[in-house]
């Protein structure tokens, strides 16, 4: 959450500031001290948001003095539900965002009392509060953690659209740590419902993660598919392996991607190349940029992150009329015996249901997309590539694997990466050599649209 200048007015505490369908919402304020404590003392609430512990007043008071810190801070803290006809009556919850202690980020919260559960209304005050954070104040995500045993809290969360993304030890055995992303920012997630994040190993695929080889600029320039001075669009850019190859080239290029951290990443590197490259974080398959205004449309080892008809529409919007778009990949191969397929396999005995093991990275269903868009000279291009690593780069390279360390918790990765460094030293000492393929679709906008 980011920071919020406070008014210079003193609050109402008593005024209603949020409605939803059935609930008003009102600043929790120092007045509410004894209604808050004796919410947050009913069994129900205490049993899981509390750890079953019965709180002393001063630990209560506290979290009201960090509430109001907060919304000096971010602008949310926490609120009280009420009947919209009853505000001056007890609350019948509490609901929005605090810093437990030991912890640094404020978390979602909602506690309603025993006699309203069952009735949807947890989901109404966080669904309200939520809306608040993301869409009034302008914040990026929303975190929550549940304990495993509280079926009905991770039922809320995934009514409301939020992606599990860890677990740590909890007071109940496992905590499971969530993230909800403002809308048209969320991360796809894997088979598993995961999201995947690849931010969170942003250093491992700007150090280890090999950048698409000078072959292949070379073959599309040779080609005439890309040329000098285009408008270049780079969608799901990570740490610029595509947008920073375009724009030392001397294309004109703008870079994309929903995760702030291989932005951040990407950015860094631009600037140390002395490259100009416009920055902006969005999805894909709504990139916010004007109709006809690309030469050049490109997605690196990305593709099936998407929805990938509807990126394929997005490209052909933002293309101007004989604009390519280039749907690249540049995929190890996991030929039998291979370091890269004993590799898969101590990753699929981690993480048992990824499901991008033993691919070709041969991707028809790009040229499926591009064709099905109305893009016109649809062809595709493939030639494997060898590519050296050590055996920590190639560890570092299998972190940033979206099977790994964009989906896998902290500690699983850690024992992970640690049979990998045996294996490696066990079977295959010295330099490897891992054969790489490049795939390519791509395709042109016409001057007019399919009739």
């Amino acid at each position: 959450m980011r920071s919020h200048k406070r008014s210079v007015d003193s609050p109402d505490y008593t005024r209603v500031v949020r409605k939803s369908d059935r609930l008003a919402y009102r600043r929790l304020g120092f007045a509410d001290e004894r209604s808050f404590a004796a919410l947050l003392r009913e069994r129900t609430v205490r049993q899981y948001l509390l750890d079953g512990e019965t709180m002393d007043d001063g630990w209560i008071h506290q979290r009201i003095v960090d509430s109001e810190a907060l919304f000096d801070r971010t602008g949310a803290g926490l609120w009280l539900a009420v009947w919209p006809d009853q505000t001056d009556q007890e609350p019948i919850g509490v609901c929005g965002f605090l810093v437990f202690p030991g912890s640094a980020e404020p978390q979602l919260i909602y506690a309603v009392r025993a006699e309203h559960t069952n009735r949807g209304l947890a989901t109404e005050m966080a669904r309200a509060v939520i809306g608040h954070a993301t869409d009034q104040l302008g914040h990026e995500s929303v975190l929550a953690s549940v304990d495993a045993p509280n079926q009905a809290s991770i039922r809320v969360l995934d009514k409301l659209g939020f992606q599990r993304v860890r677990e740590t030890p909890g007071a109940f055995g496992t905590m499971y740590q969530y993230r909800l992303a403002r809308p048209g920012l969320a991360p796809p997630v894997d088979p598993q419902g995961r999201a995947v994040d690849f931010g969170r190993r942003a250093e491992d695929y700007e150090r280890f993660r090999p950048g698409f080889p000078d072959g292949f600029f070379d073959r599309l320039f040779a080609r005439g598919w890309v040329h000098r001075n285009m408008r270049a669009l780079d969608l799901a850019t990570g740490t610029g392996t595509l947008s920073l190859g375009w724009a030392r080239r001397g294309l004109s290029v703008t870079a994309s991607d929903i995760s702030a951290p291989l932005l951040a990443v990407a950015n860094k590197q631009a600037t140390a190349l002395g490259l100009e490259v416009r920055f902006t974080q969005a999805r894909a398959e709504q990139t916010g940029e004007a109709n006809d205004s690309f030469d050049l449309v490109s997605a690196g080892q990305c593709w099936w992150w998407f929805d990938g008809p509807a990126a394929a529409r997005e490209i052909y919007r933002v293309l101007a009329p004989r604009g390519r778009a280039v749907l690249a990949n540049f995929s190890y191969q996991p030929f039998p015996g291979t370091v890269a397929d004993k590799t898969e396999a101590l990753i699929l005995k981690h993480n048992p249901r990824w499901d991008k093991a033993g691919q070709t990275a041969i991707f028809p269903d790009q040229v499926r997309d591009l064709d099905q868009a109305g893009f016109h000279q649809v062809e595709s291009l493939s030639y494997v590539e060898p590519v050296r690593f050590t055996h920590q780069s190639w560890r570092g390279r299998v972190r940033a694997c979206n099977g790994v360390g964009a989906t896998m918790a902290p500690q699983v990765v850690e024992r992970f990466d640690a049979e990998l460094a045996d294996l490696l030293e066990a079977e295959f000492p010295g330099a490897l050599e891992i054969p790489h393929r490049v795939f390519v679709a791509t395709g042109v906008k016409p001057l007019r649209p399919p009739r």
